[in-house]
């Protein structure tokens, strides 16, 4: 045991003798700690401020002593009995002022130590040859003792609390979780129980920027989806939401972490960030940064990084996923690589965020993939044209589209949301399908020419306007029509916006018959017994569906039959 040279007892509250209320002050301090393991902060805190590389902070259970030992050493500067008296033992007192190399700057942060309400503390430091050793009690007294013949390189604290094993543990768990909460950024090498709490300075995000400047770091990207629990409803997808993550840091040391920006700044919603910054300070609690003109500067930086490279980096992402969109989607193979970062349905989501507005500042971007083609842009969205006056959009090559296609009429290749996405816009898109219609041509047989002939004139006889019957093919993908008995057409096989009926002044129409209905099928198989029957059987569901009366209808049956009966007598005859 080293010889105690000097051995001087003094109560807290003596250094506070000169102001009323010594005592109430200093519960007051301690009182401000809401949660009690916030002295290993300030203890890390005062240990960075003293040039300290390495931090190491451990957890032991004295069990002859029915005692938890938390310890905080470092390899800083250390201190003497000036710093100490002056400065340590005095509250409010501090080095630190004006130096923005030190976080502390309130001297107050030791006081902490006793929101956890320790049994004993024990504080042995050195510098310049002299080593010290501080007994704090449990009622804010202390014992200062002078170590002569011991060498003590640093400072150590070790707080002595009466605990079992299991709390131990418990107040391991949760000492741990402080530590790792506020220093995990920083520039020390800090341990707990010899395991370091160093994290990659970054954000969870599909997409971000870094920014670097003496004293100053920054990243920036969009929030990732996958923490979506809850957004402001203007700034959310109909089927995600946001939600970001901010941080502030000083040598590494959070100042605050959460949901919501300080300053409130609504242009940067949706954004997760981080800023490490010297210049940036905690306010007087010590649970949040100081919103002074020095964070401004911070969030100014932010903004400009978003402007300049986080906005252009996501809109040249979404070029080319657009253009790869595109080409997956107009390939029968459908190809499965795709370029790195956020899928462009997601994207999207991003590009309606206030800062990355895709509207306000990226009109020229081709972020629109399209089937067979290059990109649009927003602007040459606004421009496109097709025969419904809405824009269309597929996820595959069918026939219809090629129909499209080959008429220079634009189709968008499907993005889940996209819908939604450009309805924000002021834009309307729908399925290519759901509005306009074709039939894929089927090769008529002799026999098939003669039933759709037959046919064609047993409705005309019952009054029903056509041009011609036709058989083709209503069940390719996509289509609406797969289960209807026809289509008819102004021209068949083109392109039609409906089942086009014939108008007054529009004359006759062509009824495209799907060969795959089951009515279709059994006349065609018919029609090699007995054509005339199968041309009624047709022409009768043609008729029923396209609106003529029983009468009508009974006639076609009727000349079905007697043709069918006469051309048995000439057979017979």
């Amino acid at each position: 045991m080293p010889e105690r040279s000097r051995v001087r007892k003094r109560s807290a509250a003596d250094i506070l003798s000169a102001r009323a209320g010594a005592d109430e002050a200093l519960d007051a301090l301690v009182g401000q700690f809401t949660d009690p393991y916030s002295f290993l902060r300030e203890l890390v805190q005062n240990s960075l401020d003293a040039g300290s590389t390495c931090v190491d902070v451990t957890f032991e259970h004295r069990a002859d002593q029915g005692m938890a030992a938390i310890t905080v050493a470092d390899n800083g500067e250390g201190m003497n009995e000036k710093i100490i008296d002056e400065h340590l033992l005095t509250l409010f007192s501090s080095t630190k002022e004006n130096d923005l190399t030190k976080i502390g700057k309130f001297g107050i942060g030791f006081v902490s130590i006793f929101a956890i309400q320790p049994d004993l503390v024990i504080l042995e430091t050195g510098q310049a040859g002299e080593a010290w050793r501080l007994l704090f009690h449990p009622d804010a007294s202390f014992e200062k003792l002078s170590i002569d013949d011991e060498i003590i390189e640093g400072t150590t604290v070790t707080l002595l609390k009466a605990a079992s094993a299991k709390h131990t543990d418990e107040i391991r768990e949760r000492g741990g979780a402080t530590v790792r909460y506020w220093c995990k950024y920083a520039e020390a090498d800090i341990t707990i129980d010899g395991e370091t709490v160093r994290e990659p300075f970054d954000v969870d995000a599909p997409l971000s920027v870094r920014y670097s400047e003496p004293g100053t770091e920054i990243v920036v990207g969009p929030a990732p989806l996958a923490q979506a629990q809850s957004a402001r409803e203007a700034h959310a997808s109909t089927f995600v939401s946001v939600l970001p993550l901010v941080g502030f840091y000083n040598r590494g040391l959070t100042l605050v972490e959460g949901q919501q920006l300080p300053g409130g700044e609504d242009d940067l919603a949706g954004l997760s960030f981080r800023i490490k910054s010297r210049y940036l300070e905690h306010t007087l609690t010590r649970d949040n940064v100081l919103v002074d003109e020095s964070y401004r500067k911070a969030i100014d930086l932010v903004r400009r990084q978003v402007s300049e490279r986080l906005r252009p980096a996501l809109y040249q992402h979404m070029e080319v996923a657009a253009q790869r969109r595109g080409e997956i989607l107009s390939s029968a193979e459908h190809p499965a690589t795709k370029p790195d970062g956020p899928p462009l349905e997601e994207a999207y989501l991003y590009a309606r965020l206030p800062a990355l507005a895709l509207d306000e500042h990226g009109e020229k971007a081709k972020v629109f993939p399209v089937l067979r083609g290059e990109p649009l842009s927003l602007a040459q969205l606004r421009k496109v044209r097709t025969p419904v006056g809405v824009l269309l959009y597929a996820a595959k090559i069918t026939p219809l589209v090629e129909r499209l296609l080959g008429a220079g009429i634009t189709v968008l290749a499907y993005v889940p949301g996209f819908a939604e996405f450009l309805g924000k816009l002021e834009l309307r898109a729908v399925p290519a399908a759901s509005v306009l219609h074709t039939a894929v041509e089927v090769a008529a047989s002799a026999r098939d020419e003669a039933l759709l002939a037959l046919a064609t004139r047993l409705l005309d006889e019952a009054g029903c306007r056509l041009r011609r019957l036709c058989l083709g093919d209503l069940s390719y993908p996509d289509s609406v029509n797969a289960g209807a008995l026809y289509l008819r057409q102004q021209q068949a096989f083109g392109i039609s916006q409906a089942d086009e009926k014939p108008s007054l002044l529009g004359g006759a129409r062509d009824i495209v018959l799907n060969v795959k209905h089951p009515l279709v099928a059994h006349g065609r198989k018919l029609a090699e017994r007995d054509v005339t029957l199968a041309a009624a059987l047709l022409a009768q569901g043609v008729a029923a569906l396209d609106g003529l009366d029983a009468e009508a209808c009974d006639r076609i049956a009727a000349d079905g039959l007697s043709r069918a009966r006469r051309m048995a007598e000439g057979r017979g005859g």
